[in-house]
C-alpha cells in the first residue's frame, strides 16, 4: 500500500535519477514527476518532463500546484539559470537576484498550498568539458556555487530542507559526465541512493500531526 507521495520538479539531472529514486523509495512511496501529470505547455520549458529554469518552475507551479496529489514536493532549478549566450551581454538566462525572486514566489506558493519542498542543490559543472560539448550556450562552476548559495540562505531562512546534491557529487571520486552536464547511469544511481537517505532522514522528523518540524541542515 502507498503511504506517501512525492513529486520531483527539477531539471534533465532530475529526469535521470528520478527511475532510481522510485527504485529505492520502494512501494511504500508514490513517486511522481513534472511531465506525468495533464498541463498547459509552459512558455519556456525545453519539454513537459524538464523544470528547465526558475521562471518557467514558477509559471509551471502557478498552473499546476493545486493538482500535484503529493504533500511533499523535491524541488530544484538552477542549471538553466546559469546559461550565458554568447553574445554581447553574456549575462546568465536569469540573473542571480532574478533567480532569488522567482525562488521567493516559489515558495510563497507552495507554503500557501500547505505542501512541503525539500530543495536539492545544483550539481556542478566542468567548464572545459562544457564547452569541448556544448558551444551554442557556455556555463561556468562558479556561477553554480553563486546560485546554489542564494537558493541555500533562502532555504534555510525559511526552513526548507537543503538537500546538498553538489557537494555530494563533488566527492565521487570517478568520471561524472556522459556529455557536457549529464552524468553516468552509476552517478544519477548514487544519487539518487543519496537524495532517498535524505528524503527518509527528514520525513522520521514529522511530527504526530503531520507537519515537519524545522530543518536546517545540509544533508551531508
Amino acid at each position: 500500500m502507498i503511504e506517501k507521495k512525492l513529486f520531483i520538479l527539477g531539471d534533465s539531472i532530475s529526469i535521470d535519477y528520478t527511475p532510481f529514486i522510485r527504485k529505492y523509495l520502494g512501494n511504500k512511496w508514490g513517486v511522481l514527476r513534472k511531465g506525468d501529470l495533464p498541463a498547459p505547455e509552459i512558455p519556456g520549458e525545453l519539454d513537459s518532463a524538464n523544470g528547465t529554469d526558475s521562471s518557467v518552475v514558477l509559471r509551471y507551479m502557478e498552473a499546476v500546484l493545486p493538482q500535484i496529489p503529493a504533500a511533499l514536493i523535491l524541488l530544484n532549478c538552477g542549471l538553466h539559470d546559469v546559461k550565458r549566450l554568447p553574445d554581447e551581454t553574456n549575462n546568465c538566462l536569469n540573473s542571480l537576484d532574478q533567480y532569488q525572486k522567482n525562488l521567493s514566489q516559489i515558495l510563497r506558493l507552495v507554503q500557501d498550498s500547505k505542501k512541503q519542498v525539500l530543495w536539492v542543490a545544483t550539481t556542478p559543472v566542468n567548464n572545459d568539458r562544457h564547452r569541448r560539448y556544448e558551444n551554442s550556450f557556455f556555463r561556468f562552476n562558479e556561477d553554480v556555487i553563486a546560485y546554489n548559495e542564494i537558493a541555500r540562505s533562502l532555504m534555510l531562512a525559511n526552513g526548507i530542507p537543503y538537500i546538498d546534491l553538489y557537494a555530494f557529487t563533488m566527492q565521487i571520486e570517478q568520471p561524472l559526465y556522459r556529455d557536457h552536464v549529464h552524468f553516468y547511469e552509476q552517478i544519477s544511481e548514487w544519487q539518487a541512493v543519496y537524495l532517498c537517505g535524505a528524503i527518509d532522514s527528514i520525513f522520521q522528523i514529522q511530527n504526530h500531526e503531520g507537519h515537519f518540524y524545522e530543518f536546517t541542515r545540509t544533508i551531508d
